[in-house]
């Protein structure tokens, strides 16, 4: 008996099959200051890259990142506050910018706030050839609803540090200290939907 190949057709945007596509349920944010995702070029690639599906679903502007367009990228993100968490161990000359820190230096408000999209060994990388990148003021968000941010809900990759939350879940805590706590919330809904729909496409074998 001859085997029968299914070719599946995949949603651009979503990159889910279009039997699973989740598309038609991504939240219309109204995003308060200008923001913009820095791509590896490695991430582009991954169908599981939450930062990819902000980008897709929801239009964010979006740079990929080469360590020989430093000039031209420093340039692009003079003024802008960078989302990533404040390493105990490691220095830098960079300023740590939370909320209670911003509001007690209204003239450290940036011009916007980029993401880094990429694994954390390569946005360490990317941090590592690109000097002006780790000079970035660091945005970090402390606390989530008055409380310690929880653990990530990231279930699509191994590997992940326990203190690493994904590009998406970053976007969606840092919606909520901008005062968008229901935009916050749909966002986190929107993912837990994209990674359902995912590992219902991978365990029907929709993937190979």
């Amino acid at each position: 008996m001859n085997s029968i190949h299914i070719n599946h057709t995949f949603c651009t945007s979503c990159t889910l099959p279009i039997s699973v596509c989740i598309c038609a349920l991504a939240p219309n944010l109204q995003l308060p200051i200008a923001t913009h995702i820095l791509f590896h070029p490695n991430e582009l690639q991954r169908r599981n890259s939450s930062g990819r599906l902000l980008k897709n679903c929801l239009k964010i502007e979006s740079t990929v990142w080469h360590r020989l367009k430093n000039k031209e990228l420093e340039n692009t993100f003079k003024d802008f506050a960078l989302l990533y968490p404040e390493e105990k161990t490691r220095k830098t000359d960079s300023d740590p910018l939370t909320s209670s820190f911003k509001s007690q230096n209204p003239t450290l408000i940036p011009k916007g706030f980029l993401w880094l999209d990429a694994t954390w060994q390569e946005s360490r990388k990317m941090l590592r050839q690109s000097p002006w990148l780790d000079k970035l003021p660091k945005y970090k968000i402390s606390a989530y609803t008055g409380k310690d941010l929880p653990e990530s809900q990231y279930i699509l990759r191994r590997n992940q540090t326990s203190e690493g939350l994904s590009t998406i879940e970053t976007f969606a805590y840092w919606l909520h200290e901008q005062n968008q706590p229901n935009n916050a919330q749909d966002l986190l809904n929107f993912f837990n939907q994209f990674q359902s729909a995912f590992l219902k496409a991978r365990n029907s074998g929709q993937f190979k």
